[in-house]
């Protein structure tokens, strides 16, 4: 193999850069951009959540947020390339929040339900029903000091996204937010949050309801739990 002919070393790693404006600047301190390195062959979604966790308090604000390549608007599967610029793009003038109907996230910082319901509002529905999961501390006999949760990223981001959208077509639903954190959470924490809108009760609850069964089932998503004794036992929300 000739010197002209070497093969270059795989980059492991990219950098993005994101360009902040508005609203989300002001939660970011006045930061006009954050600069983040990235595992080779991260997509939106993956940038998402390092963000989210870079602006801390701001984070909230990025449920309503879009993301845009080369002045386009792009969804969370669209890949990343080393050296790329994307806006991240709050609520615009004459909108509340995203044109998107439908938000999922997984997240590692501490969740808003708040941010959630304010996702689904508008002035079509006649009822916003929410779901927080929380972390229970006694089961049976058995006090747990934490649980880790786990997910398969990529597939879970999908299948979030599948479920909320069948749930909205098939309940009729405006609006929905689904977030599911992962990592650590300590009793009383929430771990997952569904929002849902729709022009009445009966559709939101049934939605709702509809929703987290879903998720237990069929997102790859595993629990820990860490027993006051020392023990410690993998669940899929599916078996708990």
């Amino acid at each position: 193999m000739t010197a002209g002919s070497r093969a270059r070393p795989q980059t492991t790693t990219i950098t993005v850069r994101c360009l902040l404006f508005a609203g989300l600047r002001e939660a970011a301190a006045g930061r006009t951009d954050v600069e983040l390195r990235l595992p080779a062959g991260s997509r939106i979604g993956s940038l998402r959540q390092a963000l989210a966790q870079q602006l801390g308090s701001a984070a909230a604000l990025l449920a309503a947020c879009r993301f845009a390549v080369d002045g386009e608007y792009v969804g969370d599967d669209r890949p990343l390339r080393d050296g790329q610029e994307v806006a991240v793009i709050p609520p615009v003038s004459g909108g509340q929040h995203s044109d998107d109907p439908v938000h999922v996230a997984l997240v590692q910082e501490p969740i808003d339900p708040t941010a959630c319901q304010q996702y689904v509002a508008t002035t079509r529905a006649g009822a916003i029903v929410s779901f927080l999961g929380t972390v229970r501390e006694i089961t049976g006999e058995r006090r747990t000091v934490y649980l880790s949760y786990e997910a398969y990223d990529t597939m879970a981001a999908r299948k979030l996204r599948e479920i909320a959208e069948e749930a909205r077509e098939r309940f009729s639903l405006e609006r929905i937010a689904v977030v599911h954190r992962v990592g650590r959470m300590d009793p009383g924490e929430v771990s997952v949050a569904i929002a849902v809108s729709a022009a009445h009760r009966a559709q939101a609850f049934d939605g709702c309801r509809f929703v987290i069964e879903a998720i237990k089932k069929d997102v790859p998503i595993w629990k820990k739990e860490v027993w006051a004794d020392g023990t410690e036992e993998w669940v899929h929300p599916g078996m708990a």
